[in-house]
């Protein structure tokens, strides 16, 4: 008879479903939070002085938007526009879009 592992009493059922997660679903899971962080960025930027003032963003986010906004170039924008997705990923992503859809300003649709 082969050896049985001690059974953790400390696992709970949602332990068990969170090893469930394969790493393709974790990378989805990843690839669509980064999609969402694009999008929001992307309308960030977009976004007038006035409007961002309205948002009450924090200062290091805001900081980044209003440094994105001056690159007149494609691609130095994009590369920018990383910089505000890292910018975003600390904060509080929902709250920021709520606030933005109090402004009158919709999200841009996904690209596809």
């Amino acid at each position: 008879m082969p050896p049985t592992k001690p059974v953790d009493a400390s696992l709970t059922p949602e332990d068990d479903a969170e090893d469930l997660t394969s790493r393709t679903d974790q990378r989805r899971e990843r690839k669509a939070s980064e999609e969402q962080l694009m999008q929001l960025g992307e309308a960030l930027v977009g976004l007038s002085e006035r409007h961002l003032a309205r948002l009450g963003l924090p200062e290091s986010v805001l900081a980044v938007v209003k440094e994105t906004q001056r690159i007149p170039t494609s691609s130095a924008r994009n590369r920018a526009l990383r910089f505000v997705r890292a910018a975003l990923r600390g904060e509080d992503i929902d709250a920021i879009m709520r606030k933005l859809g109090r402004t009158g300003k919709p999200m841009a649709k996904p690209r596809r």
